[in-house]
C-alpha cells in the first residue's frame, strides 16, 4: 500500500511538469511551423509573377517509374528563375528533364506549376547555370531547350542534360525506366561544335592543337574519364593562351 502511494505520490509530482514540457515543446513547434507559412507566404507574394504558368501533369500515367525524370534530385531545390525579365530568388525548383520543363513547387491547390519556357532566360539549381538556347537554320544540332553552362570565357561550354525512356515489361506490369544522357557542345566563333570526343574539340580548336594535346598529356587528363571536365580544362587552358598571345 505504502508502495502503491508513494507511485502516485511521484506521478503526481511529475504530471504538471511533464504538461508544462509538452505544452512548451507543442508551442514552440507551432510557431516554427507558423514562422514557416509566413516565411513561404512571403515568398510567394514578393515572387507572384514567378507562378504565372501552368499546372505539371507527368506523362507517365499507370505504369511503375524506376528513377524519376528530374535534373539531379527527385526532391524540391532552392534555385533562381530569370523570368519575364525579372529575378526571382528563393523558389522551390524541379528541373524535368525528359521534357525539359522547368517546374516551381505551389501549394496553393496545385503541387507545382510548369513555367513557360518562352518567358524563361536563365535560370540556376544545385549550383549550376542553365540558359535557354535556340537553334539555327545553320546549327542543326542545337534544339530549343535549356543548356547547362560549364564555361563562360573566350570558348562557351554547354551540355543538354536530358533523359530517356526505356519501356519494360516485368509479370505482365509496364515498367518506365528512365536513362541519364547528355550532349556536350563548345561555342566558338559564333558557332556551335558538337564535341563526342577529344578529336572533335582538337578539330573546333585547330590553331591550338599542338597545344592543347601536350597540356592534356602533361596534366594526365583524359576524355573519356570526364568528358565534361576534360572540355572546362581546355577551355580554361584556351584562355591562358589567348591572354599569352
Amino acid at each position: 500500500m505504502k508502495a502503491v502511494c508513494l507511485v502516485v505520490l511521484i506521478l503526481g509530482f511529475y504530471y504538471p511538469l511533464y504538461s508544462q514540457l509538452n505544452m512548451t515543446d507543442s508551442l514552440a513547434r507551432y510557431q516554427a511551423i507558423l514562422s514557416a507559412k509566413q516565411k513561404y507566404q512571403k515568398v510567394i507574394s514578393g515572387n507572384s509573377h514567378a507562378y504565372n504558368g501552368e499546372e505539371y501533369v507527368s506523362p507517365i500515367k499507370e505504369k511503375k517509374e524506376i528513377g524519376d525524370p528530374y535534373y539531379f534530385d527527385y526532391d524540391w531545390l532552392e534555385g533562381i528563375v530569370y523570368y519575364d525579365n525579372q529575378l526571382y530568388e528563393d523558389l522551390a525548383l524541379r528541373y524535368d528533364i525528359h521534357q525539359d520543363k522547368l517546374l516551381v513547387e505551389y501549394s496553393q491547390g496545385y503541387e507545382s506549376i510548369e513555367l513557360i519556357k518562352e518567358r524563361i532566360n536563365y535560370f540556376k539549381i544545385n549550383g549550376h547555370t542553365f540558359v535557354r538556347l535556340s537553334p539555327t537554320s545553320d546549327q542543326p544540332d542545337v534544339k530549343e531547350g535549356f543548356y547547362d553552362i560549364l564555361f563562360d570565357g573566350n570558348l562557351k561550354i554547354y551540355v543538354r542534360r536530358y533523359k530517356t525512356i526505356l519501356e519494360i515489361m516485368d509479370q505482365q506490369i509496364m515498367k518506365v525506366e528512365y536513362i541519364n544522357k547528355s550532349k556536350l557542345f563548345l561555342f566558338k566563333d559564333k558557332r556551335f561544335f558538337v564535341i563526342n570526343k577529344k578529336n572533335d574539340a582538337f578539330n573546333a580548336l585547330a590553331e591550338h592543337k599542338s597545344e592543347i594535346k601536350r597540356f592534356l598529356s602533361k596534366e594526365n587528363i583524359r576524355f573519356k574519364s570526364n568528358p565534361e571536365l576534360t572540355l572546362v580544362a581546355i577551355a580554361n587552358y584556351y584562355d591562358h593562351l589567348k591572354k599569352v598571345k
